[in-house]
């Protein structure tokens, strides 16, 4: 399952958004990859979102693949854009 997110992200600094992002992404079983222009990272890996060091108001599309996918792309989505 893929959908696209704006993010958005007033108040926290780029590695606070991965901080938060792996935190979310980590109590999946399923596997979430975000994708940001031309690369995509494991929404599980620190250094991975990190190297995105995503800003307010970019569009980046998240892709889920497992047997939770559903509520991690609901989590997922909710970390992006609260």
């Amino acid at each position: 399952m893929t959908q696209t997110f704006t993010v958005v992200n007033s108040d926290d600094h780029d590695f606070d958004i991965a901080t938060r992002i792996v935190n979310v992404a980590s109590q999946f079983r399923s596997r979430i990859d975000i994708t940001s222009g031309e690369r995509t990272v494991n929404a599980k890996s620190v250094m991975g979102m990190t190297v995105l060091a995503l800003v307010e108001g970019e569009e980046v599309t998240v892709s889920c693949f497992g047997e939770d996918e559903e509520k991690a792309m609901e989590a997922v989505k909710a970390a992006l854009t609260r």
